[in-house]
């Protein structure tokens, strides 16, 4: 029997076009005889929508029509750990043992890796380890944003086996056949040209957008300076209805899309239409955990949505929480954990929480922590706190080991760990040793004094990387998904307690997390001060307190305008700073709310004296973008819009990527967005002054 995905498969390379240039080195490669590989290493490079993952594919199906094994792993859909790496291509090799099911077999193979800038973690162990072990036989393809680290390149071996695909735009005979095997009318090739310039994802969408309305006639002109932003706003415009509109922004804020998923978000008892017409689109991919947009579609589908209608972005973050929520309560173990990540996923983009976090993937395991692992533990606490601080947790891993978290690096080292105590199930006598237990249970007897049996205290003791200790890293931002996870699944949960060795650093985002600052409970460990934050959950449950961290990103919140004007009125340079901060976040509305110049009378919408705080975000937000768009009109300045764009309202990765959209040299684009930025401050502030 045919499957959809099959179907699919088939229907999507009967569109692939073009590359006939990497096409023949392939085959070439692919073709030689034992022993006469002229490569054993193709690493394509390109940027987000140039093919890259399309070129892979037709690799793919090259090698089955010359019946040589291929498989094919994208770093999207699994974690970059050694483990993750290995487990995900035993499942697409369908063996437990890949690495010695790829050894037993001495004829030509190949391996496909996609999305290869998320292997980052992994980078040594592949090039020193996994790849080494490999038959000389098989044939490896990267594919990713960018190029090899330094490592790869420098060395002469690798450099003598690898060849470099620099993946640019179709040329205009092959953005002519793609157009052509999708069925767009030959009159309308010309302008779709002028407008996409053969950028491979920009084609797809034209031809998305036409077929969803057959009537539709494209116009070109001169583009806008981000094709694919306007494609995709009339690909929302001109979807076949207002559900098939909410499940394409449903795909770009949550992780990952499943039926069940669409389902509770769409409140619809049958989505099957609506999933299957998603997994249609070309630039909405399929993995294990469900369909997901491609990168650079899912930042503009976002940053759209939340500039034309905030009120549905909220809404549907709403239910998309409230589907997490309850999949929380009827999950255990790793699928657990991995629902608890898609929650936090789709508060990524928090300005408050982003300072904080690690959000690049880090190649680190949170693992059980085996009696092996306790001396490793206790080095680290010794190096970073001394001995009388190791002389307590090795006391309490005596008592309560399994309260151990330990990360394991790529390597299968404990590169960090953290250490939970069930305070209310402890010793007297270790509570009373351990200063950091004594003063957090003191806390509780003096709030409410807890039943026998009825309610439980968990001491966040220690947790630290062995080499930055407590700084923001993959290890405490691991570490803080992990305590969240606690909180979330202990039955009977009445406290938690969390220990700091900086807390004036941490103090911002735990206030905004409401676990409140314990001076009182403040202690010392061999003469090292420690502070510590606390929260009741009999006062907020874990339910509540979710909902309490969704509201604050996106909900609003009444405030009352000021009676007379801010200092950033008075002061030039204060309003430029002011203008500067709101540029950076023009896309984050809980930031730009706390701006100065959203609390100017002129920003309460008809004169209202109060104003939520929403109103007052999206206003600065309309007025900061009219004073950009002024540049747009002007033709000598809009060099400078365009540097502001890039940077600002649709904002590229790095100020290099925004250098290389505005195809400028990075000092030019310098200049220009500091110009910019100076005009448009000087254009708001002769507004606002009169």
């Amino acid at each position: 029997m045919t499957t959809l995905v099959s179907r699919l498969e088939a229907l999507r390379r009967a569109m692939f076009v073009g590359r006939q240039v990497y096409k023949d080195q392939f085959q070439e490669a692919l073709l030689a005889p034992p022993g006469m590989l002229p490569c054993t290493c193709f690493r394509i490079i390109g940027s987000g929508g140039i093919g890259k993952t399309s070129l892979l594919q037709e690799y793919r199906h090259m090698c089955q029509e010359a019946t040589i094994p291929a498989y094919m792993l994208d770093a999207h859909h699994f974690d970059p750990t050694t483990q993750a790496f290995t487990y995900a291509l035993g499942r697409v090799m369908q063996v437990s043992d890949p690495l010695a099911a790829l050894q037993a077999r001495q004829s030509r193979q190949v391996l496909l890796l996609d999305t290869c800038e998320l292997l980052t973690p992994l980078e040594s162990w592949l090039r020193e380890d996994f790849f080494p072990a490999l038959p000389d036989e098989i044939l490896i393809v990267m594919a990713g944003r960018e190029d090899l680290p330094e490592s790869w390149r420098s060395d002469p071996a690798w450099q003598a086996i690898s060849r470099e695909i620099f993946l640019g735009n179709f040329s205009e005979s092959e953005s002519r056949a793609y157009l052509t095997r999708r069925h767009i009318p030959a009159e309308q090739h010309k302008a779709v040209l002028e407008f996409t310039h053969g950028h491979p994802l920009a084609l797809s969408l034209v031809a998305e957008t036409i077929i969803q309305r057959q009537e539709l006639a494209f116009e070109g002109g001169a583009p806008p300076p981000d094709v694919v932003r306007v494609l995709l706003q009339r690909l929302v415009e001109v979807v076949p209805s207002p559900a098939h509109r909410a499940a394409l922004e449903t795909s770009a804020i949550v992780r990952n899309v499943t039926e069940g998923l669409l389902q509770a978000i769409m409140q619809m008892p049958d989505v099957l239409e609506l999933f299957r017409w998603l997994q249609g689109l070309s630039f909405i991919e399929a993995g294990p955990r469900g369909l997901f947009p491609h990168d650079l579609a899912r930042e503009t589908l976002l940053a759209d949505l939340r500039w034309r209608n905030p009120e549905w972005y909220q809404e549907l973050h709403d239910r998309a929480r409230r589907y997490y929520a309850q999949r929380l309560n009827e999950t255990t173990g790793r699928e657990q954990q991995r629902v608890l990540f898609d929650y936090i996923y789709l508060h990524r983009e928090n300005p408050m929480v982003q300072p904080f976090f690690e959000w690049t993937a880090s190649g680190l395991l949170p693992d059980v922590a085996y009696p092996s692992d306790v001396p490793a533990v206790l080095q680290i606490v010794r190096e970073r706190e001394g001995q009388a601080s190791a002389d307590l947790i090795s006391e309490w891993l005596a008592e309560q080991r399994n309260g151990l978290t330990v990360l394991r690096n790529v390597s299968g080292e404990v590169q960090g760990f953290l250490l939970t105590i069930a305070l209310h199930a402890a010793s007297p006598e270790l509570i009373q040793a351990d200063p950091a237990a004594a003063a957090a249970w003191k806390v509780v007897l003096k709030n409410a004094r807890l039943q026998e049996n009825a309610a439980g205290v968990s001491l966040f003791r220690a947790w630290m990387d062995r080499d930055i200790y407590q700084a923001v890293s993959p290890t405490q931002s691991v570490v803080f998904v992990q305590m969240v996870r606690h909180v979330l699944t202990t039955p009977g949960l009445a406290w938690s307690f969390y220990v700091f060795a900086d807390p004036e650093f941490w103090t911002p985002v735990m206030h905004y997390a409401e676990l409140r600052r314990l001076p009182e409970a403040d202690f010392e460990v061999g003469g090292q001060a420690y502070g510590m934050f606390g929260h009741d959950w009999r006062a907020m449950s874990p339910m509540d307190w979710l909902d309490m961290l969704a509201y604050r990103e996106v909900a609003a919140q009444v405030t009352e305008s000021p009676q007379s004007l801010p200092a950033v009125m008075s002061d030039y340079e204060l309003f430029s700073q002011a203008v500067r901060q709101g540029l950076r976040d023009l896309t984050h509305p809980a930031a730009l709310a706390n701006n100065p110049l959203a609390e100017l009378p002129a920003m309460a919408p008809q004169g209202k004296i109060v104003a939520t705080s929403l109103e007052r975000a999206r206003n600065l937000q309309r007025m900061m973008m009219e004073g950009i768009d002024t540049l747009e009109h002007r033709p000598r300045d809009r060099k400078l819009y365009t540097a502001l764009y890039h940077s600002y309202v649709l904002p590229a990765p790095t100020q290099e990527a925004a250098s290389e959209a505005a195809d400028v040299p990075f000092s030019t684009f310098r200049r220009h967005l500091n110009q910019g930025t100076r005009r448009v401050t000087e254009l708001l502030w002769a507004r606002l002054t009169g």
